[in-house]
C-alpha cells in the first residue's frame, strides 16, 4: 500500500513594508559607471585561477579615468590615462583596502592588483582587456 504525505502548509509571507517616496531622485543610470566582471586571467599564456572581481570606469577628463572594484576580498581604486591607442598610464597608484581573507583570495587578489598596477594597454569594447607586457599578463572583463 502506498502512503499518502500529508500536504505541506502553505507559506503566509509578510506584505512588504511600504519604503518612503526618495527625497530626489536617483540619477540616471548613464551616470553610474558599468561594473564589469572578471571572466579570465592569463600570465606567461597560461590561464590562472580567479575569484570574483570586478572593476568600473569613471571617466573624469577625455581618456582619463577613476578606476574602482573588488579584487574578491577588498576594494581597490587608483586613476589612469588611456590614449586613443590604448596606452596606459597609471595617474594615481592602486590602493586597496586591508582586510583578511582566505589565503588563495588573498594570493590571487595581489597577482590581480599587480596586473592592474603594470598595466600598459587597456581595450575597451564589448569587454575589457587589460595588459601588462612586462608581467606577461593579461585581466579580461564582461558585463
Amino acid at each position: 500500500a502506498a502512503s499518502i504525505a500529508p500536504e505541506p502548509e502553505p507559506v503566509v509571507e509578510a506584505p512588504a513594508p511600504v519604503a518612503p517616496a526618495p527625497a530626489q531622485e536617483a540619477p540616471p543610470a548613464d551616470d553610474q559607471p558599468v561594473q564589469w566582471h572578471l571572466t579570465a586571467m592569463t600570465k606567461n599564456g597560461a590561464a590562472q585561477q580567479i575569484f570574483p572581481a570586478t572593476i568600473s570606469f569613471a571617466e573624469l577628463l577625455i581618456g582619463k579615468y577613476n578606476v574602482t572594484g573588488n579584487a574578491g576580498i577588498n576594494t581597490f581604486s587608483g586613476s589612469v590615462k588611456v590614449a586613443s591607442s590604448g596606452a596606459v598610464t597609471v595617474v594615481r597608484k592602486f590602493s586597496a583596502t586591508k582586510k583578511t581573507g582566505a589565503p588563495a583570495a588573498l594570493a590571487f587578489e595581489k597577482e590581480f592588483l599587480a596586473v592592474l598596477s603594470a598595466a600598459d594597454s587597456i581595450e575597451f569594447g564589448e569587454r575589457i582587456v587589460v595588459t601588462a607586457s612586462k608581467l606577461n599578463a593579461t585581466l579580461v572583463f564582461e558585463q
